[in-house]
Parts: structure tokens; C-alpha cells; sequence
């Protein structure tokens, strides 16, 4: 027999209602106590104790920590909670040893955005830099030799728009929040990470941390893998092409999400296609975790610095990527 927890019951019920018998759903909702999903009454997480069980299964990724600790708050042995692609013995290992992988004091983070060219990235290449990208960066690929150390994704619509094109990404490390592990293909080799986002209707920034269950949101994936960078004991942590910096119609907007016009704010023309679908830019948010991440890294003896060619980040100390690698 098998709890079903949270939301998004949707992806998992085919394949669980085939291996176990559901005897009883809950979610923290009270609109939806009393209900039933799938035929399925629903209960508040109190009731848990109430029920005879082999096991629990959480069903919604995208606060995995959270529920996992209100479920064995309230009496629930950890045993008998089903692993998820973040809480897993393999994944625990991984980011053990991705410690003891560096070899290296410093990393480039490099961003996406309209200052980031094909010239500094053979550089990096040229110089064998560890470093860190995102999303698209890809379509960097057939004009440079260089290619990221680690690759990480964060954006559930750039994985929804381009699943299959990161899937076909191969001998790169990746790392992914475990609510995306749903659109995009992950194995036992990738790293999966916890994300404390914000209420969407408030979003904030989130305090980082060098936990890789609960990292902070800083609005940006980058500031997501600064916070990986610092738990891998990185002393210097260089920023290149994070611009910061976004121009679009408020008019694009499409529910809560903006749509591709012909924006110009990456460092590729095809970055964006009109029509495509997009979340908007939380600059002021990012800004906001830069500073605490400043504040983080200064604690425990890290430094970040900035030597993206412009741009609108101004809370780390800068420094030109040329001096850096003479």
C-alpha cells in the first residue's frame, strides 16, 4: 500500500496504480480535504497516522525537503518514505565526491548574455578553465572548441522548449532541480539539487546556502551555481557574460509568461525565437542574491568577481577577464 503526497499526482499515479494498491492521497489544501482524485479520498497530512502503510510516496518535486520534513515531523520513519531522484543513496554520493573533484581554486560561472563571446570562450578553452553553463549555451558549440566543466538547467520552460536538444548533451556533468527531473532525461551520474523558491505571487530572494537539498533562489540560474561552486570549496568564482540586463514588451506577456518578439538579450541571434515562450527576468531579485552570495562567500573565505565585458552587475568587485588570464 502507498500514500500519495503533495501535488502533481498526475505524473505518478499510472505507474504507482499498477505496482501498489493507493490507499489514500493527502495534500496540505483544505479546499481539497474530502475530495477525491483518481477515486481516491483525500486527506490532510495529520491524518497519516491514522493508516496502516508500507510506504509513503511524495509526489510533488518541487518541495520535496519541505514535505519530507513535515511528514516525519509528524511521526513517519524516513524508511518508509519511497527515494526520490533528489533523496537517493546514488545522488547523496555524487555530491560527496564532486568535492574531492576539484582541482582547481577558481571557476568561471558564465552566463547567457549579449557581452559573452565566441573570443573569451576559446580563451577559457585555450587556458583549460573549469567553469559552469546554462540553457542555451550550446548553441555556442559549432563556433568554439570550448565546452562547460559542469552544465546546469533550471528553468522548467527552457527545459519544456529544448528537452530534446539538453537530453542529446553527453560526457558533461549535469545538474538539474529535482522538479525537472519530469521534462528532462537525468541518469545516476547527474546531480540533482533541492531549490527553496519563493510563493509565485511574492517571489523574493532566498537565502543561499551551501546545502545542496535546500539551495536559495536567486531568480537565476546562475546564482544557483555559484552556490554549488562555493560548496565544492572554490576559493575565486569569476562571472563572465552574466549581463544581468533584459529588454522586452510588457505587452509580450502571455499569462505569466513572455513571449519571444526578437529580443536581443543573448549572446546567440537564435537564442530566443519569436513565438517561444519564456519566464520573465527577475533582475532586482538576482541583484539582491548577488549581494547576500557576496556576503556568504566573504564568510568563508571565497571570492567572486565579475569580469563579464559590461553589463549591469555591480555588487561584486570587477575585474577584466584579460588580466585574469595573463
Amino acid at each position: 500500500m502507498i500514500f500519495g503526497c503533495g501535488s502533481d499526482l498526475e505524473y505518478e499515479f499510472d505507474s504507482l496504480e499498477s505496482e501498489y494498491e493507493i490507499v489514500a492521497l493527502f495534500d496540505k489544501e483544505k479546499d481539497l480535504h474530502g475530495k477525491f482524485k483518481f477515486g481516491i479520498k483525500i486527506y490532510p497530512p495529520e491524518k497519516i497516522p491514522d493508516f496502516s502503510y508500507d510506504f509513503i510516496k511524495i509526489c510533488s518535486l518541487a518541495h520535496t525537503n519541505k514535505i519530507r520534513s513535515q511528514i516525519i515531523d509528524i511521526g513517519v520513519q524516513s524508511e518508509k518514505i519511497m527515494p526520490t531522484p533528489l533523496f537517493c543513496d546514488k545522488n547523496f554520493q555524487n555530491w560527496e565526491k564532486l568535492k574531492k573533484q576539484r582541482k582547481s581554486k577558481r571557476i568561471f560561472i558564465i552566463g547567457n548574455g549579449p557581452s559573452l563571446n565566441v573570443c573569451d570562450l576559446d580563451l577559457l578553452h585555450m587556458h583549460d578553465e573549469l567553469s559552469f553553463a546554462f540553457n542555451k549555451i550550446y548553441l555556442a558549440f559549432d563556433q568554439t572548441k570550448y565546452r562547460p566543466t559542469y552544465y546546469m538547467v533550471e528553468d522548467i520552460l527552457v527545459a519544456k522548449n529544448n528537452a530534446k536538444r539538453i537530453n542529446s548533451i553527453s560526457k558533461l556533468p549535469k545538474f538539474f532541480p529535482e522538479f525537472i527531473t519530469r521534462q528532462l532525461t537525468f541518469s545516476d551520474t547527474d546531480y540533482i539539487y533541492g531549490l527553496n523558491r519563493p510563493n509565485n505571487r511574492i517571489p523574493v530572494a532566498k537565502k543561499p546556502t551551501l546545502n545542496f537539498l535546500n539551495f536559495g533562489w536567486g531568480g537565476a540560474v546562475t546564482c544557483t551555481a555559484i552556490q554549488v561552486a562555493l560548496y565544492m570549496g572554490f576559493k575565486e568564482i569569476y562571472l563572465l557574460g552574466v549581463d544581468n540586463s533584459f529588454r522586452y514588451e510588457n505587452h509580450n506577456a502571455h499569462k505569466n509568461h513572455l513571449v519571444g518578439a526578437g529580443e536581443s538579450n543573448h549572446f546567440h541571434p537564435e537564442y530566443r525565437p519569436i513565438g517561444e515562450k519564456w519566464n520573465p527576468p527577475y533582475e532586482k531579485i538576482t541583484n539582491d542574491h548577488f549581494t547576500m552570495l557576496n556576503k556568504l562567500s566573504e564568510s568563508i573565505g571565497s571570492r567572486i568577481i565579475n569580469c563579464t565585458r559590461g553589463g549591469a552587475v555591480e555588487v561584486f568587485t570587477r575585474k577584466s577577464l584579460d588580466d585574469i588570464l595573463s
